[in-house]
Formats: structure tokens, sequence, C-alpha cells
């Protein structure tokens, strides 16, 4: 999915994307039960985290796009920092990948918005996704050798899917532009790609 996904782990976060669904209470027995079949993953804090407010349930185009953006943005700086970490030549060679493919990709989109008119703007869930994105970056930064490896194309597998999952379920759909959705269905063909490639170097380094 960094900074984004970590605008992919909302949007992700690099990804989330990444969505925050609300869910009805149920009573504490069947909670305790379905905790103890499902531990819910621990959530990321910041140290200096603030309260960025709830998620929007519609978005406009400018906003969106700025989560598309900076979901590429933290991509881009995940794969720079692999570029330096990263102990296997697999990870390294993803790693550049990936910055060359989401360098490519913010690019096109903004030029897009540019040509359509779409002012780029920034939402509450791009702010969520940013924050998260940097949690996940500060963490990756402490590590080396074979450890980095696996967590960092762990973590693309996570941000990658989130950013399908954001796409399907909140950009694409919110998209009334049809030159931006356009370009938000390409992103999402690029992120399947993505998946296959993160989940082929993972089992090279033997993640």
């Amino acid at each position: 999915m960094k900074n984004v996904r970590y605008c992919l782990t909302a949007f992700v976060v690099r990804a989330g994307c990444v969505l925050v669904g609300l869910a009805g209470c149920a009573d504490s027995t069947a909670n305790q039960a379905a905790l103890a079949v499902a531990p819910p993953p621990p959530v990321s804090l910041t140290a200096a985290s603030v309260s960025i407010g709830e998620p929007e349930t519609t978005l406009t185009d400018g906003q969106i796009v700025g989560i598309a953006a900076a979901v590429d943005e933290d991509e881009v700086a995940a794969g720079k920092l692999a570029e330096s970490h990263a102990a296997s030549e697999k990870a390294r060679a993803f790693a550049q990948q990936m910055v060359s493919a989401h360098t490519d990709i913010q690019s096109k989109l903004i030029s897009v918005a540019d040509m359509q008119g779409i002012r780029t703007t920034e939402s509450n869930l791009c702010r969520k996704l940013k924050s998260e994105d940097a949690t996940a970056g500060d963490t990756l930064a402490n590590m080396a050798g074979v450890q980095f490896d696996r967590a960092y194309l762990a973590d693309q597998l996570r941000g990658h899917e989130q950013v399908v999952n954001l796409l399907d379920g909140t950009l694409i759909p919110n998209a009334q532009n049809p030159a931006l959705r356009s370009a938000l269905q390409e992103m999402r063909a690029k992120a399947i790609e993505h998946l296959r490639m993160a989940r082929e170097a993972t089992t090279a380094v033997g993640g």
C-alpha cells in the first residue's frame, strides 16, 4: 500500500488504502466469544497523534485525488527506504519497481486532475492514511537485513490489498469525473499486478 498506505492502512496504507466501518453492539457474551476466535489487530499510533475526525461518508473528486496521490507517495517513500535497507536483491528489485511504477501512476493522476480542473484537497481519510503510513515507515526504518525484507514485503502485501479495497469500496464509486474514474481503474489494475509481484518476492526471500 505508507506515506498512504500506511492517504491504504485507512484509505493504508505504502497504504492503508483502510476503511473504518461502524458495527452494531452485540451482547457481551457474544463479543467475548468472537474476540477469542479472532482478536483484532493492534492499532498503531504515532507519538504525536491527533484527532482527525471520522472519515467522510462521501468524497469529492478533489479529495479522491488527494487520497490516491498520498497512497502513491507512501509507496515511493517505502520503496526508496527499501532500496537502501533491503538485504536481498529480490526485495531491492521489487522496491525499485514500486518507486518507478508509483511515480508514474501519481504523475498520470495529477495530470488528469489538472486537465479536468480538479483541485486536490485533503480529507480526514487522507490525513489518517498519512499518519498510519508514517508510523509504519518509522518502524521499517529501524529494521535491517532479512528482518527488514520480510517486514517490508509483508507491508506491501497488506498495503496493496488495502488499496484495492479502498479503490473498489470508496474511491471509484465516489468519483464523479469520468477521466478520474478511468485513472483510478488503471491504478487498481496496477495494484493487482503489484500484489502478484509482492507475493513472488515474498516467496523468494522466504517470508
